[in-house]
């Protein structure tokens, strides 16, 4: 029973990555999420230098880290993952830990740009590229 339950959910899992063979979704979702993210994280450091809380070192590198270099990661790993499809796990893999790392400091775009990063990065984890038929990586042997 467990089994076939674990077979059917691997079929289906198997079907919704299926679907990201063709088309470039992933990236799409992952930058709408980083620009959501760097927009609002742009409002709250702004909103922190005017509270006085980014005059503390510690407080201006963790806000600085948090608010514009992770959300421009992401923005840049979705960029590159559209350009160039082969860095699609990687780039994936990049945006996801820096929408955890932006999380705490600008709460992930208030959560909404955080779960459009994550779910682009496991998009792009869960994309396969189309099988051509040929064997390329076949050497061939010279006698």
């Amino acid at each position: 029973m467990a089994s076939e339950r674990a077979k059917k959910a691997g079929r289906a899992l198997l079907k919704f990555s299926s679907y990201f063979r063709e088309n470039r979704d992933a990236a799409t979702v992952m930058f709408i999420g980083a620009f959501i993210t760097f927009v609002i994280s742009l409002s709250i450091l702004y909103l922190s230098i005017q509270n006085g809380s980014f005059l503390k070192a510690d407080n201006a590198i963790f806000e600085i880290l948090t608010d514009v270099i992770a959300p421009i990661l992401e923005i840049v790993a979705s960029v590159v993952m559209f350009r160039r499809v082969y860095l699609h796990r990687s780039m994936g893999g990049l945006g996801i830990l820096m929408g955890i790392i932006s999380l705490p400091g600008s709460e992930g775009g208030l959560l909404i740009g955080f779960i459009l990063v994550v779910i682009g990065g496991v998009m792009s984890m869960l994309y396969r590229e189309p099988y051509t038929g040929k064997d390329n990586d076949a050497k061939k042997i010279d006698k």
